[in-house]
């Protein structure tokens, strides 16, 4: 074989390397976190069907879902950052967490939301009570 075959032979297998499929990456970012958890009542009951939002606000990201019927909730393949739980259901006060994700550890949360007070409406929107 000469030099120019050799170059050939190389230039091939080059290429042949560099055109075979790779897998996607976009699919799970390593190191990537989970955070997860269970929403319940003040009485200890699980909630099912609670919205739980994440979000990061300086860099714009969000996801939200729902509990499921034992009352538990995942955010996967979070990127590591600081993250701002909020959950929200009906007759109940928001609950607002912070947690960073540092590592592909998942986070365990046990979240309990408790009962809203009964206030009433002014018209106008505003609560009476002295609250202005």
């Amino acid at each position: 074989m000469g030099l120019r075959s050799v170059r050939v032979a190389a230039l091939l297998l080059m290429a042949l390397a560099l055109s075979r499929p790779t897998p996607l990456f976009g699919q799970e970012l390593g190191g990537a976190g989970t955070v997860q958890g269970t929403v319940k009542d003040p009485t200890g009951g699980v909630m099912q069907s609670v919205t739980v939002r994440i979000a990061n606000l300086v860099t714009g990201f969000s996801r939200s879902t729902s509990t499921d019927a034992t009352g538990r909730f995942v955010f996967r393949n979070l990127p590591p950052n600081g993250y701002h739980i909020t959950v929200e259901a009906q007759g109940f006060n928001p609950l607002e967490q912070d947690v960073d994700v540092r590592s592909s550890v998942p986070i365990e949360l046990a979240l309990s939301l408790k009962t809203c007070r009964n206030r009433r409406i002014r018209p106008g929107g505003r609560p009476s009570g002295g609250v202005s």
